[in-house]
């Protein structure tokens, strides 16, 4: 996929349990013209989460398989659980004529913000990167 031709990739990253998703959920509220990546995970459902809202449930090898298939534009692992954000939800922003807003840990953050600097918004940049 060439990136490089979509709309803005907006990055809120942090540690777990920082308020990134709240911060995501505000900004959803007003603003129209984005659209939230929805990431996939091998870790289990909790209690009052929905498959397809907040997360794509998937097993390890599911999540394995589809990292093997360059389905990713970032990945990380986290507490031996899998995290990733699929290009397809990149797609589907561009489609819609939206930007993309990603609620996701510092290391998947580093991964796209290394590649697609020119196109990316953060709210974190250490100056190695």
């Amino acid at each position: 996929m060439n990136i490089e031709k979509t709309n803005k990739l907006i990055i809120i990253s942090s540690p777990s349990g920082a308020g990134k998703t709240t911060l995501c959920k505000l900004l959803l509220k007003k603003m129209k013209n984005i659209e939230l990546s929805i990431s996939y995970t091998s870790r289990g459902k909790r209690l009052n989460e929905k498959n397809g809202k907040d997360y794509f449930f998937v097993s390890k090898n599911k999540f394995l398989e589809l990292e093997s298939k360059n389905f990713f534009i970032e990945t990380a692992k986290n507490f031996n659980h899998y995290y990733g954000s699929p290009f397809k939800n990149v797609k589907k922003a561009k489609r819609n004529k939206k930007n993309i807003l990603f609620d996701i840990d510092w290391k998947g953050a580093r991964k796209i913000r290394k590649k697609y600097n020119r196109i990316c918004y953060s709210t974190f940049k250490k100056r190695s990167d």
